[in-house]
């Protein structure tokens, strides 16, 4: 499991409502395959994923100005 990757999932949890406690559990569920269902599609993960990286960035490239 990466890092990053379970931190970003940990994050979009938590953009999804759900608290720090509960967010971890549900990421590691995903990332072990040992949840019953995905509570998201390997696309809507790709997704969330791929907008928080954009929003990082953003941040990243607003604080240099």
């Amino acid at each position: 499991m990466s890092d990053d990757r379970y931190i970003k999932m940990v994050e979009a949890y938590e953009c999804e409502g759900y608290n720090y406690s509960k967010a971890c559990k549900l990421a590691y569920e995903q990332f072990t395959g040992n949840s019953h269902e995905r509570i998201f599609s390997e696309e809507e993960e790709e997704k969330m994923l791929a907008e928080l990286e954009a929003k990082k960035e953003s941040t990243k490239t607003n604080e240099k100005k």
